[in-house]
């Protein structure tokens, strides 16, 4: 349900870039040095979004991040 919540309220790549920038906060202040993360992108394009356009918007916030991301995309 969570994330059903969360997909729903997905709507563009600046929502992907705040929920990324939020996470690394997050995962910083947590002392977090690596994190493997799952997006899914089969959900973004059943949504009919150009994931290209998402993974961009994603990486760019990840950008001189404290915490190394390792993503994993299905």
């Amino acid at each position: 349900d969570c994330f059903k919540f969360i997909a729903q309220r997905l709507n563009s790549p600046a929502d992907y870039a705040l929920i990324t920038r939020r996470m690394i906060d997050n995962l910083a202040a947590q002392g977090v040095t690596y994190a493997e993360v799952t997006i899914a992108t089969g959900v973004a394009l059943w949504r009919g979004f150009d994931f290209a356009d998402i993974w961009q918007a994603v990486r760019e916030a990840q950008k001189d991040s404290p915490v190394e991301i390792a993503w994993n995309l299905v």
